[in-house]
Parts: C-alpha cells; structure tokens; sequence
C-alpha cells in the first residue's frame, strides 16, 4: 500500500519533533511509507494533495489538529484512509476518536492494526474539518491565541487570550 507520512515537527510543543526519530524508523520498518516533513503553514495541505494526485492509497498525519486538518482539505473527495499520530498540543480529534495521544508507539499499532472509523467532514467557507466551527467569542479567542505562546506553554496560552478577547470583544 502506498503510504505518504507527513510530520509536523513543530506540533505540541515539539513533541513531534522529539519523535521523529522513532516516526522515521517506523517509516521506513513497520509504515514502509514515504516521508514528508512540514516547515510551513500550508505545507501539510499541499503533501496531502499531491499525495492523492500521485495515487497514494494511505496517508498518515503526525502532529495536532491543525495538522490533521490541512491534510484533510488537501485530500479532497479522495477515499484514501488517513492514519494520525497525534501529537500537538490539545490532541481534540484523538481524544474524540479515542486514539491514543502522544505515543507515537500506540498510534503506529492503531495504523498497522487498519483499525479505521468513517468520519463526517464539515464544511464552511470552502474549507473542511472534523472538530467544530467556532464563530464569535470562541472563534476570536483561538485566532487570536500566538503560535510562539502556544508553543512555549501549550493549552495554557488559551487563558490569557480568553481574558483578552473578553475585555475587548464586540459581537458582530
């Protein structure tokens, strides 16, 4: 079966990052998949895209929910399954799939097993996504969250911009 891996090294406070080793070594001994690794915004989107244009019949995402969602719009209609190693800092899909979050070990079984689960896609403004659509107060309140806070101090950085967004948010 013809696998495409895409890392997001920067997902969870680098968690992805500290197992990418064990994600190539996978890759390459139980996955036997290709590898593609994210340096940008937009990057996973456009793996996932050419993956599928390429006839790849698996792709497997490491990295969080922001990940998973780039990869699901750039999959398209395609009815290829998508494996995640969940590895970002909230891990919100994994927790609703009951996919085991930040083990690299469990997830690759989870894979290997082709344990799969059909998923409904949303969609709003031309854009998919399997968790929910935020609008107003909550929506203003992740946007505004800084990537290099979030980062450095993972859910936490949701407070203060919580408290930010309370003090100055004016419904629409």
């Amino acid at each position: 079966m013809r696998t495409l891996l895409i890392i997001n090294p920067s997902s969870g406070q680098g968690l992805a990052q500290l197992g990418k080793r064990k994600l190539l070594k996978a890759a390459h001994a139980s996955l036997d998949a290709y590898i593609r690794i994210t340096t940008n915004r937009g990057d996973a989107e456009r793996f996932a895209s050419e993956a599928i244009s390429m006839g790849f019949e698996r792709l497997i995402v490491a990295g969080g929910d922001g990940t998973v969602n780039e990869v699901i719009n750039g999959m398209g209609d395609a009815a290829v399954p998508l494996g995640i190693i969940p590895l970002g800092t909230g891990n919100v899909l994994a927790h609703d799939l009951s996919l085991p979050p930040n083990s690299v070990d469990s997830a690759i079984e989870v894979i290997l097993a082709g344990k799969t689960r059909d998923v409904d896609l949303g969609v709003a403004n031309g854009r998919r996504f399997l968790l929910m659509a935020g609008l107003g107060l909550d929506a203003e309140v992740v946007d505004s969250v800084s990537p290099a806070v979030k980062e450095l101090v993972g859910r936490v950085a949701y407070a203060p911009a919580a408290i930010q967004q309370l003090v100055k948010y004016e419904p629409s």
